[in-house]
Formats: C-alpha cells, sequence, structure tokens
C-alpha cells in the first residue's frame, strides 16, 4: 500500500507538473499573444486615424470668422490629407476584420482546451488523470495544423497592413501638424484682426478720396494746356500788329492763372498728382492684404504705413471736393473765353489788315482810272484843235486883206493848243507814275497774301475754326 501511495504521489506530482507546462504554453501553442499584439497594432493606428479624422472643433468654429489665403491653402491640404486618410482607415479596417474573426475561432479553440486544470483537480485517479492528460494532448495535436493556418492567415493580412498602417501613421502625424499650424494661424490672425481693420477702413477712406480727386487732375491739366495755348499766342509775331486790347487780354489771363494758383494752393498745398499717384500705389500694392497672413511685427509695420498716407490725404485743406471741381470748371470755361476773345480779335486784325490793303488797291485803280477817263477827254480836245487850227489856217491863208480879228484869234487857239499839249504832256505821266504805283502794289499784296494764308494757318493750329469770312476775302480779290 505505501508503494502505491508513493507511486500515486509521483504520477499526481508528474500530472501536475505536465500540466503546469502545458497550461503555461497554451496561449504559445495557440499563438493567442501573436495575434493580439499585431491586431493592437492595427487597431491602435485605427483609433489614432479615427481620432485625427474628426476635425478639431475649435478650427471648424474659427475658421470662417478669422482666415486668410495661408490658412486657406493649408486647411485645403488638411482637408484633403483627412480624405486620404479616411480611405486608409477603410483598407486597414478590411483588414482588421479577417484578423480578429481568425483570432476568434483560434480564441474559441483555445478555451475549448483550458479544460486542463479540471484535470489536475479532479478526484480522478492518477491513472484516471493520465490518460485525460493524453486525450488532451491528443485533441491538442489534432487541433494543431488549423490553428496554425489561422495563425498564418492573421500573419499574412499583418504583413499586407504594414505598409497601410506606415502611410496612416505618416498622415496622422502630417494632419496633426497642419491642425496646429492652423489653430496657430488662426490666433496669430484674431491678433492680427483689429490692425487689419483699421488698415481696412483707411485704405477705404483714402480710395473714396483718390478716387474723388482723380476729376480734380485732368481738368487742371486742361486749364495748364488752356494757358501754354493762350501764352503762345501771346508770343506769335501776328499777334504783336496792332491788336489793341493786347495788355488788357495779358491782365485778364494773368488774373485767371493767379484765381487757379489760390484755388490749387487752398486745396492742397503740393504736387496733387503725385499724392494721388502715391495713393492709388498703396492702395493696389496692397489691395489684398486683408487675405495675406502677417506675422505680427510685419501688421503693426503696415498699420503705420497706412497711418502715414492716410495723413497726407486727410492734409487736404478742404475736403468740399465738389466746390473745387465747379470752380476749376468755371476758371476753365474764362479761359477758354478769353482764348476764344483772342482769336476773334486776331481774326478781326487781320480780316482789317486785308480790308485796308484791297481798298488801298482800289483807290489807286480808281485814280488811275479817273486818270484814263481824263487823258481820253484830252486826247479828243487835241483832236479839235487840230481841225480848228487846220481850219483857221486855210481861211487866213484864203483872206485876200488882213484880218487883225482873226489873226488874235488864230493866236490865242494857239496858246490855248499849247497850254493844252503840257496838261496831256502832265497828265500821261501821272498815268504813268499811277501804273507803277498799282503794279508795286498788287506785288506787295501778292507776297501779303502769302504772309496772310500764313496767318490763318497759325490760327488754325489754335483753334477748329476755318475762318471762312477772310478765305473768302481772299478768293474774291
Amino acid at each position: 500500500k505505501e508503494k502505491e501511495k508513493l507511486l500515486a504521489n509521483l504520477y499526481n506530482k508528474l500530472i501536475t507538473y505536465v500540466s503546469e507546462k502545458i497550461d503555461k504554453n497554451l496561449d504559445s501553442l495557440y499563438f493567442i499573444s501573436k495575434s493580439e499584439s499585431m491586431i493592437s497594432e492595427f487597431e491602435d493606428t485605427f483609433k489614432a486615424g479615427t481620432e485625427a479624422s474628426r476635425e478639431n472643433s475649435s478650427i471648424t468654429a474659427d475658421y470662417a470668422r478669422y482666415s486668410n489665403l495661408q490658412i486657406i491653402d493649408i486647411k485645403s491640404k488638411y482637408d484633403y490629407k483627412i480624405t486620404e486618410l479616411k480611405k486608409y482607415l477603410n483598407q486597414l479596417k478590411v483588414l482588421i476584420s479577417p484578423m480578429k474573426d481568425l483570432y476568434n475561432l483560434n480564441s474559441l479553440q483555445k478555451d475549448q482546451r483550458d479544460s486542463v486544470r479540471s484535470i489536475r483537480s479532479s478526484n480522478s485517479s492518477p491513472q484516471e488523470k493520465v490518460s485525460a492528460l493524453l486525450n488532451f494532448l491528443s485533441k491538442i495535436k489534432e487541433e494543431n495544423g488549423t490553428v496554425l493556418e489561422n495563425f498564418k492567415n492573421i500573419e499574412r493580412y499583418y504583413e499586407q497592413g504594414k505598409p497601410l498602417k506606415g502611410t496612416l501613421e505618416g498622415l496622422i502625424k502630417m494632419i496633426k501638424t497642419y491642425e496646429q499650424d492652423i489653430v496657430n494661424l488662426i490666433d496669430n490672425e484674431k491678433h492680427n484682426r483689429s490692425y487689419k481693420d483699421d488698415i481696412k477702413n483707411k485704405i477705404i477712406y483714402i480710395t473714396e478720396k483718390t478716387d474723388a480727386i482723380k476729376d480734380i487732375i485732368p481738368l487742371n491739366e486742361e486749364v495748364d494746356n488752356i494757358i501754354k495755348q493762350i501764352e503762345k499766342l501771346f508770343n506769335e509775331d501776328l499777334f504783336h500788329e496792332g491788336l489793341p486790347n493786347m495788355e488788357k487780354l495779358k491782365k485778364e489771363k494773368e488774373k485767371i492763372k493767379a484765381t487757379i494758383k489760390s484755388l490749387n494752393t487752398n486745396f492742397y498745398d503740393g504736387d496733387l498728382k503725385e499724392l494721388v499717384d502715391d495713393m492709388l500705389n498703396f492702395v493696389y500694392k496692397h489691395s489684398d492684404f486683408y487675405d495675406q497672413a502677417y506675422a505680427k511685427g510685419d501688421v503693426v509695420n503696415l498699420q503705420k504705413e497706412a497711418e502715414q498716407e492716410y495723413e497726407k490725404i486727410t492734409k487736404l485743406k478742404s475736403n468740399n471736393i465738389p466746390q473745387m471741381l465747379k470752380d476749376l470748371k468755371s476758371e476753365s470755361k474764362n479761359l477758354s473765353e478769353l482764348k476764344d476773345t483772342m482769336m476773334d480779335e486776331m481774326l478781326n486784325n487781320v480780316h482789317q489788315d486785308i480790308s485796308n490793303v484791297f481798298e488801298q488797291i482800289r483807290n489807286k485803280y480808281k485814280d488811275i482810272t479817273t486818270s484814263l477817263s481824263a487823258y481820253k477827254e484830252d486826247k479828243q480836245k487835241f483832236e479839235k484843235f487840230k481841225v480848228d487850227m487846220i481850219q483857221t489856217k486855210n481861211d487866213l491863208l484864203g483872206s485876200l486883206q488882213q484880218n487883225d480879228k482873226k489873226l488874235s484869234e488864230a493866236n490865242n487857239m494857239y496858246e490855248e493848243f499849247l497850254a493844252h499839249i503840257d496838261t496831256t504832256t502832265n497828265r500821261e505821266k501821272q498815268m504813268y507814275n499811277q501804273a507803277n504805283a498799282l503794279k508795286e502794289n498788287l506785288a506787295n499784296v501778292q507776297s501779303k497774301i502769302s504772309s496772310y494764308q500764313g496767318k490763318i494757318e497759325k490760327l488754325k493750329a489754335h483753334t477748329r475754326k476755318n475762318y471762312e469770312k477772310i478765305k473768302t476775302l481772299l478768293q474774291t480779290f
């Protein structure tokens, strides 16, 4: 009996030892820990990816209110990476599901074999315990092929998912970086927003003012152009030839110039065009500033620059731009009327000059025609004298006795004839001189016509008028 008892104790110790070994390695036999480790890796990645795919609530709340082009750009990349992340998470999920199914099969098999502890604790005889233990080992051996196949499939899915896991981890890291960048940029934009709003208001004010002032500049240029035209007219030789009101017109021109200068000086004491150009350049340079991202120091510097430009525009001595435009237009009209007055006086002067020359020619022509008529009468008298003298001569020669009376008449006739010859000779000389004078005047007028035509061209260079009155006068002549 002692031997049986000793043998029984030995069996029990052996069974306990073997069963404990089996129990200890049961997880390993069914690849439980390894399977759990691989699945856990993927599930941890899936969980981290799922959390990363949920958009940050603070970003969602502030993005619409505090945004700029840099934030929009990063947010676009952020959204794209989240879309990619979700796509790859679905792919990982497809791998995790069969891995867990296979793991569950092996785990179920392992749980069914978990009864090795009951063998140790049973009240069966050592022989029965040995038999049960051998039966248990036989079952494990039978299941080993299926368990191993399941584990190999888990490993295969794991190998397939490793690159995907790496991609997901990279995306998660990138998304977190983008997310932090967006949060930082939004915080920066919140800080800058008050500066930006101030700059925006100043740019709006500058734009409104320059848009209104821009209309003054071409009006000033128009005025300057008219003044130059008037001064050029004063410098033309044409206008120094008998223009009675030239000094009066010059004084009027200087008076209008002084008024225009006073208007501009009282409006802005400086170069208005340069001011507007500076303002427009500033506005154009920073036209999209509100959408840009700025470092805190940079936005402060931009605000200072905006303040400087704003102060320039506020230095305008008058904000009544409509009145300034009205006054300038009025003075521009006065200048145009002055120019027209000058042109009309020049026209009248040229017309009078031409008319005087033509009148002189007409008078000389009239003188020579009068002399010619008188000469014709003298010639008729001369012929009558010849007839009368021949008749008197014949009467005297045919008379047998001397007749004192007839001799006296003949003598008087001869004296009168001699006097008439002198008158006719003088008239011939006068006609000759008159003809030469008329010829000389005609030659002078021919040269003057070219001069007048040149003057008309000068007038036309300063106005759109055609001066048909003078043209007709020249053509008539």
